[in-house]
């Protein structure tokens, strides 16, 4: 699993090719051309309904934070490696933007 780099400075956008599904409080992803099954849960699931719109890194700590009323470093600490890992499995585009 591949780390966000930092999310401050790079804006997360779901791949067009994601097929979903809600089953109970989880969502399944099936990237189109990936026979892999990638399930989220809780904040997970949070995470991806705030990207149904290209949002940076920041903004979604921070909506998430808001939501579930906990602290921004303990958000960022949870959703990095998510991102990083929907980004690997080809699920969300990541754009750096501070060029």
């Amino acid at each position: 699993m591949t780390a966000a780099r930092g999310c401050g400075g790079e804006v997360f956008q779901r791949a067009d090719a994601v097929l979903t599904r809600r089953v109970g409080s989880s969502m399944l992803l099936l990237v189109r051309g990936n026979a892999e099954l990638v399930e989220v849960s809780g904040a997970g699931v949070a995470l991806w309904d705030s990207l149904a719109q290209p949002r940076s890194g920041a903004d979604c700590v921070r909506l998430l934070a808001r939501s579930y009323g906990v602290d921004e470093d303990t958000v960022r600490h949870d959703i990095d490696p998510v991102l990083g890992d929907l980004v690997e499995r080809g699920a969300l585009r990541r754009q750096d933007v501070t060029r």
